[in-house]
């Protein structure tokens, strides 16, 4: 992860001068995730493991390869999204967005993994049973089966969150379920949102790839200018407030982010002083770069905008 941003005041509204079909989000939403025929896929095999180990594995789970199979990692993934489950829909319109005006790809956990309650359930009814009552689960080992499977799902988030170049997370009242106006202090009821903003907040940015080879240019052609060549959350009746780590992120209203947005579409160029326009116009030549422009444009656009905020922050 390189830079966050959270965008506040998102609604389906934002997209009414959009492409974004209705019928193909509802498409999106009804493709099968992955999924799973049976929990023997994934125990461990007697037969890897010396005999002398007393533990039957016949019957143990490998955490590694559920995770692997239900929680995989997604290559490529260039924005994660951070979302409410309710505003699932407005998290697949913006990635329809993001991916068909800059070709980003685009990362929602619950559109593309398996869903760990469906995990959690077949591992209870196996495994759990009351002694008592086979209509009920015994407590303790429901307990120890949810936070396993949940420690997985959690782990696979924070790779993903790791290795995308953008942590974007929705600002909506269902995602930021108390907001103190008072002492300017905000809470979430959903575990998951809470331990993906926390995870983006002390994670180590690293810059991409695209973005390192940029700065390189622009070293050059620094170099070259002195020379004098020119150049997820349903609600229940538990419910915990947890805080909100979004200090680190870059705040920006839904208005001003599809303004932008639009504006580098219509103009096929992002360009924040001098300097970056001589980038541009060097590096004009190359395929690839034509091939990228609007991606990287806006990516550099939402990059520019953080460091700002970042600078003016320390300057406070």
């Amino acid at each position: 992860m390189y830079e966050g941003i959270s965008l506040k005041g998102l609604s389906s509204d934002s997209f009414n001068d959009l492409v974004v079909d209705e019928t193909e989000v509802t498409e999106y939403k009804n493709k099968k995730a992955i999924s799973f025929k049976s929990l023997e896929e994934f125990y461990l095999d007697n037969a890897d493991y010396d005999e002398s180990n007393t533990t039957n594995t016949s019957e143990v789970f490998s955490a590694d390869l559920i995770i692997n199979s239900l929680f995989p990692s997604v290559k490529n993934a260039e924005v994660f999204i951070s979302h409410s489950h309710a505003d699932k829909d407005l998290a697949i319109k913006l990635a329809f967005y993001l991916n068909r005006k800059f070709n980003l790809n685009v990362f929602i956990d619950s559109c593309v993994w398996a869903h760990s309650s469906d995990l959690l359930l077949a591992v209870v009814r196996k495994h759990c049973p009351s002694k008592k009552d086979e209509k009920t689960f015994d407590y303790e080992q429901s307990m120890k089966a949810a936070a396993h499977v949940n420690m997985m799902l959690n782990a696979a988030l924070h790779k993903m969150i790791d290795t995308a170049e953008l942590f974007l997370f929705i600002d909506t009242d269902n995602s930021v379920g108390l907001r103190n106006v008072i002492n300017n202090e905000e809470k979430t009821f959903s575990p998951w949102i809470f331990s993906e903003l926390f995870v983006s907040s002390i994670i180590q940015r690293n810059p991409p790839k695209w973005l390192s080879n940029l700065q390189a240019t622009l070293e050059s052609i620094e170099k070259s200018k002195n020379k004098g060549i020119a150049s997820h959350e349903d609600a229940t009746k538990v419910k915990f407030a947890h805080g909100l780590y979004k200090e680190h992120l870059l705040e920006l209203s839904s208005e001003d982010f599809f303004k932008n947005a639009e504006h580098i579409i219509k103009s096929n160029n992002y360009c924040s002083n001098e300097r970056d326009a001589l980038i541009l116009e060097a590096l004009e030549g190359s395929f690839h770069f034509k091939k990228q422009r609007n991606k990287e444009c806006f990516l550099k656009w939402i990059f520019d905008l953080a460091e700002y905020y970042r600078a003016s922050m320390n300057d406070n």
